[in-house]
């Protein structure tokens, strides 16, 4: 609420008002309480919960990515506790600090959204990084990391947040397993982002036909991605062309997914003897 467009270090390097009024600190979520208490005053809920206030400060103050790291140490220590209670009725700190978790996940939400949601976020996100990355050069300041329209691409930039997320959110698995959904999405994504770029670069995409494949064996890659909750990539021999949709078994306490297989054919690749297959999310259209 009340973002101005300029992130928190833009702000104490040119000493705005709004640094100025609020410190070094969380100077932006700072502003967004001031601006959130404003409202329950005007419509006057502040008499009817006056515990209110200092609970909304806190959860607001803890959607800063300064405190990304603690809210993921609070997630797994959330967890061990939990899993030792024989009862439903957590206590008020834990409470607390599940609120703290659940609003900072809403927060940094854009990348683990369906694609089509995503991908709008990500255009807008990617938009004010370079207004401030141009704002920055202009004043011949440091151009911030991740904002240089002429050094970092929308893909880098949004599959950097994406990897600097996602032990978060396999954390957030851990205590809320449903929330799984969110970690594939974010897969499912970005796949779709390695697509964007293979599409760039004269790649070709076809979804494949069903056939049965058992006596195939397949040797399983991972291109690199950190985590085993990413698309498995297979390879196989060019003589069989067509590749079925088949189960999953998924690790890292995420469900088995069913899968539908599409090739992706690198025209430059020197290899000619083998052709790479993508496991693609079912919310992958």
């Amino acid at each position: 609420m009340g973002h101005p467009g300029y992130n928190n270090a833009f702000q104490i390097n040119n000493k705005t008002d709004l640094a100025l009024r609020y410190g070094d600190k969380s100077i932006l979520e700072s502003y967004s309480v001031d601006l959130t208490i404003e409202l329950i005053k005007k419509h006057k809920l502040d008499k009817k919960h006056k515990e209110m206030n200092g609970v909304l400060t806190d959860l607001i103050i803890s959607t800063d990515m300064a405190y990304h790291p603690k809210l993921q140490e609070e997630a797994n220590q959330l967890f061990h506790t939990w899993s030792k209670l024989t009862t439903s009725d957590f206590p008020i700190g834990d409470r607390l600090s599940l609120s703290r978790i659940l609003l900072h996940t809403a927060d940094i939400s854009n990348t683990v959204r369906p694609w089509s949601i995503s991908k709008q976020w990500s255009d807008l996100i990617v938009k004010e990084n370079y207004n401030q990355g141009d704002e920055e050069k202009k004043q011949k300041l440091t151009i911030s990391a991740g904002m240089d329209r002429e050094v970092s691409s929308q893909r880098s930039i949004t599959l950097k947040f994406a990897e600097i997320i996602l032990p978060f959110f396999e954390s957030l698995v851990g205590l809320l397993p449903k929330s799984h959904v969110l970690v594939d999405s974010l897969a499912s994504n970005r796949i779709q982002w390695e697509c964007l770029e293979c599409s760039k670069n004269k790649y070709k995409r076809r979804v494949s036909s069903d056939i049965i494949i058992q006596p195939i064996m397949f040797k399983r890659i991972r291109l690199g991605f950190r985590s085993q909750s990413y698309p498995t990539v297979l390879y196989h021999h060019q003589s069989i062309k067509k590749i079925p949709s088949f189960p999953v078994q998924k690790s890292n306490n995420l469900l088995p997914l069913e899968f539908k297989s599409s090739f992706i054919y690198d025209t430059t690749a020197t290899t000619t003897s083998l052709e790479s297959i993508v496991l693609y999310h079912p919310y992958d259209q």
